[in-house]
């Protein structure tokens, strides 16, 4: 049995065609100290006070409050996580714009354990 992501893609890749790599959403989370991610993703999903939501390209222009969670990104069949804490999210034109207090990647909180 396939993973629900490899057929998601696999379905979604099959509705768009070969122009499937142009139909991307860009991401950028951006915190007080830095810009923590900058890249072109299929899919992202974060948790906002009223549930999670996720975004595809084209999706309807909105903003939303977001709550402390993960903010899931999939690009080319494969999941990242980074863990948000707080602040909003503005979905406009396939662009998904993310300002929050703090964002870590799992590993950063190996390397604050290890320090």
């Amino acid at each position: 049995m396939q993973e629900p992501l490899t057929r998601w893609s696999s379905g979604l890749k099959n509705q768009m065609g070969d122009g499937m790599s142009e139909k991307k959403i860009h991401l950028k989370i951006t915190t007080p100290h830095e810009v923590k991610v900058d890249q072109k993703a299929d899919m992202v999903i974060f948790r906002s006070i009223s549930g999670d939501m996720g975004v595809l390209p084209g999706h309807e222009a909105t903003a939303a409050v977001l709550a402390d969670g993960a903010v899931r990104i999939f690009d080319e069949g494969k999941e990242k996580k980074i863990t948000v804490f707080g602040g909003i999210a503005s979905v406009q034109n396939s662009k998904v714009s993310i300002l929050t207090s703090s964002a870590r990647w799992p590993e950063d909180s190996d390397n604050a354990k290890t320090n």
